[in-house]
């Protein structure tokens, strides 16, 4: 699997016996000069001898190769990049053509990287969300790319993202997001417009009712239903001292048993197998309620609203 193209010149390659090799073990597919046809444009950058200039364009490389230290000389929109380098700098050489070939990306110069580069050309072309992992400077950046570039998704931007940048406030704002209670914030209001109608609450009902009212918009912009303590350590998901944590142990509480109540048709229905995702939180692959669910129970509180053609039942 090659991620690149190039074309070397027959005398590039009698100078240079290895660089084929070389080069394709890194993932550049070579072919011969007069198979890179079209335009300066749209054909592979093509390896040249410095004897072979006169052919060269602005995009080509063109390589000397003789004693003495290496350099490099950037292409300008007129010249070619120019490379020269030694039997001394044989391996450096090699890593220096195979990188102009690339024109970016993460570097691939021994077999290690090849492999895991060849890995992730895979792992592009599939639906898989990628996470990618390494310590400051190790181009995890450059990686992602990579994949993006070889992915389907390749003709879209790519949008580079400096956490550390972000201010404290748009993570705030993210934390929110990802702990909001999806039944609290889009099902809740529908349940208490439903008891509004109802006159004989008792005490104790009512009390429990407002706890409910108290936690769905206690929050920033009025927005609650959160599951998380913004004192404590964030993402408390093991011992439940939350915010408004009495509210949501009824909230955990309630919920099944006005599902089984209210809709035991869907419990019917569940129980063949046939729908899953009461518990299905929000996720990459969507949730219960982008999976419809709780649209069930929207609608429902619909119909008893009166807010629905169909009859309540």
């Amino acid at each position: 699997m090659f991620v690149t193209k190039t074309a070397i010149s027959d005398a590039a390659a009698a100078m240079l016996p290895t660089l084929t090799a070389y080069l394709n073990a890194v993932l550049i597919d070579t072919i011969r000069m007069e198979d890179a046809a079209g335009s300066t444009r749209s054909r592979p950058v093509r390896i040249l001898t410095e004897d072979e200039r006169s052919e060269a364009s602005h995009r080509d490389l063109v390589l000397s190769f003789r004693p003495g230290a290496p350099t490099l000389v950037p292409g300008d929109m007129t010249q070619p990049m120019q490379i020269a380098f030694g039997p001394d700098d044989l391996k450096l050489g090699h890593a220096l053509i195979a990188e102009a070939v690339r024109h970016g990306g993460p570097a691939v110069g021994e077999p290690a990287s090849a492999k895991l580069m060849r890995y992730a050309a895979r792992v592009a072309t599939s639906e898989a969300a990628v996470l990618i992992q390494g310590d400051t400077g190790v181009g995890k950046e450059g990686m992602a790319r990579f994949v993006h570039n070889n992915s389907p998704r390749a003709e879209g931007p790519f949008i580079a993202v400096n956490c550390a940048a972000l201010p404290a406030s748009m993570v705030e704002a993210m934390i929110d997001a990802g702990t909001t209670d999806l039944r609290g914030e889009r099902v809740l209001p529908q349940v208490f417009a439903v008891l509004d109608d109802v006159s004989d609450l008792g005490a104790f009902e009512q009390e429990v009712v407002q706890l409910m009212k108290d936690w769905v918009v206690h929050g920033p912009r009025d927005v609650g239903s959160m599951r998380r303590d913004r004192d404590g350590p964030g993402l408390d998901t093991e011992s439940l001292v939350y915010e408004d944590h009495a509210a949501v142990a009824f909230m955990d509480a309630w919920w099944d048993n006005m599902i089984d109540t209210v809709l035991p048709q869907i419990t019917a229905v569940e129980d063949l197998g046939l729908l899953g995702g009461r518990h299905n939180p929000p996720g990459g692959g969507g949730s219960a309620f982008q999976g419809g669910y709780y649209g069930y129970v929207m609608r429902v509180l619909d119909m008893a609203l009166g807010q629905s053609e169909a009859p309540y039942q």
